[in-house]
């Protein structure tokens, strides 16, 4: 039996002053009849190279599973006086998404039950979720094709009821408004999938009325729209290999307009977190391994900005997590990674605790 060998269709592509030969342009188009009969064709070649595999398959599959618990758990956290968590039922494919009032001793709630979404499905997967404010309203993306190409959909967590809203063809990023009205989104070019546009979406309105807020010109970045741990701000992230660009709006003030954080620069990279009045900035700003500063949220220049753990010449500060009292480190020395958990100086001394600034209270290490 010989494999299938596709045709060659001589495509010219013309960029730069060059000129390039692609044989297999032509499979691009996802729909054309006869890509998908070379598939077929692939396919049932591969079955028969390796169906006297077969029971080796089904032995490895079946110690695969093994490996997994069936009924397994998330930890749960707790958020505005919930505990969220998902976790598994035996003989389930998808997970559950739940959480409890008050205590884990509550009557539980599915939030979400993956497993409902997905019969009649061949693929399912959920691609994003973001709980409104009052909790009272959860958007998710959902993807049936395998593509991550998602809907939104908007569903009334007390009367279980969904909404007619539903935005199609979006990233799975996403992220509401204080207000529990507006949803901001972020959706993709068609041909590369490349995350390039931002929009708002009111609740109870027409999708084709959303409002593009930002957009990405630059091929070469990517784009995404999230919340700071305090709550207060939204954040557009613009992303390159090198090159990163903030751009923030008070969830408060979801019709305002988004005003640049700091712009973007040649191979500077930045993050930004926020809690109290203080922005944390994750910055590699004459910091090849990253470094730490500070700013005041009315003083955003990075004339303002104030180091808070200076650069270190062994250690690669991958990432922060801010808290009221504390920072968490994410920080490779060695090979290795290594989780520090510190007194936040700047938030001590506001609230007069008399604890000594940025002191390490918790140092763990993994080769993972």
């Amino acid at each position: 039996m010989q494999p299938p060998k596709a045709k060659k269709v001589a495509h010219t592509h013309s960029i730069h002053g060059h000129e390039r030969i692609d044989n297999y342009y032509w499979m691009r188009d996802r729909e054309n009849p006869e890509l998908l009969a070379h598939l077929e064709a692939e396919n049932t070649f591969k079955e028969k190279a390796l169906e006297d595999q077969d029971t080796l398959k089904e032995e490895i599959f079946e110690e695969i599973k093994s490996r997994f618990k069936p009924d397994d758990q998330s930890a749960p956290y707790l958020l505005k006086g919930y505990y969220y968590y998902h976790r598994f039922e035996q003989g389930k494919e998808y997970p559950f998404f739940c959480r409890r009032k008050g205590s884990m001793a509550a009557e539980e709630e599915v939030v979400l039950n993956v497993n409902e979404l997905a019969e009649g499905e061949s693929y399912c997967q959920i691609g994003g979720m973001a709980l409104s404010k009052d909790h009272n309203l959860l958007a998710y993306g959902i993807d049936t094709q395998g593509r991550r190409i998602y809907k939104i959909r908007i569903l009334n967590l007390e009367t279980r009821e969904y909404f007619e809203d539903e935005i199609e063809g979006v990233t799975g990023n996403m992220v509401w408004a204080n207000d529990n009205e507006y949803l901001f989104y972020s959706m993709q070019d068609n041909e590369t999938l490349r995350s390039d546009r931002i929009f708002r979406h009111k609740l109870h309105s027409d999708p084709s009325e959303d409002v593009l807020i930002y957009e990405e010109k630059d091929d070469t970045f990517n784009c995404y729209i999230s919340k700071s741990k305090s709550k207060k701000y939204l954040q557009i992230g613009s992303n390159s290999t090198l090159v990163t660009e903030t751009h923030i709006l008070e969830a408060n003030n979801p019709l305002g307009e988004f005003r640049c954080f700091h712009p973007r620069e040649a191979k500077h990279e930045y993050s930004i977190d926020h809690v109290g009045d203080t922005f944390y900035i994750l910055s590699n700003d004459q910091a090849e391994n990253f470094r730490l500063l500070t700013c005041k949220e009315d003083q955003l220049g990075k004339e303002n900005w104030v180091e808070l753990i200076p650069h270190r010449k062994d250690v690669l500060l991958e990432d922060i997590e801010v808290f009221d009292q504390f920072l968490v480190l994410e920080e490779r020395k060695g090979g290795l990674t290594q989780i520090k958990v510190m007194e936040n100086q700047i938030r001590s001394q506001k609230n007069k605790t008399g604890l000594p600034g940025n002191r390490l209270l918790v140092s763990e290490k993994s080769s993972t």
